[in-house]
């Protein structure tokens, strides 16, 4: 079982969600982006998908989000670091998920790494 009662689909598994392409491509580009960003060079970034009522697809990268901006990571022009940086990426990505009928949580608990949550409505019809 995985958090949040979700179990990870198997090789031959196909999983479903109810999204829209474009809104679905924005969210995943940017946080994405930011992972590979906030890595340390070398590392991998996992994307792992658990299907549920929700599917949860994770992006987990090495590197800690700054404590200091970790109650704002989703807020508007929030960045840290980054040259160039807007800060719209994870909020535009919270946005979207949100317009999906879906959202997004941040998690900090392990040390040394970031776990970005994304819960997307499954398909109930396949």
């Amino acid at each position: 079982m995985h958090p949040h009662g979700r179990t990870p689909p198997g090789p031959e598994d196909s999983v479903t969600i109810m999204t829209q392409g474009l809104l679905c491509r924005s969210i995943f580009e940017n946080l994405y982006k930011n992972a590979l960003e906030a890595s340390p060079p070398g590392q991998t970034v996992f994307i792992r998908v658990a299907a549920g009522a929700t599917t949860c697809i994770s992006l987990e990268n090495k590197g800690e989000v700054p404590e200091n901006i970790r109650k704002h990571f989703f807020d508007k022009y929030v960045t840290q670091d980054k040259s160039g940086g807007t800060g719209l990426g994870t909020y535009s990505a919270r946005l979207a998920a949100r317009a999906l009928g879906g959202d997004i949580e941040l998690d900090t608990g392990t040390p040394g790494q970031t776990t970005i949550r994304v819960f997307l409505p499954t398909n109930p019809n396949k």
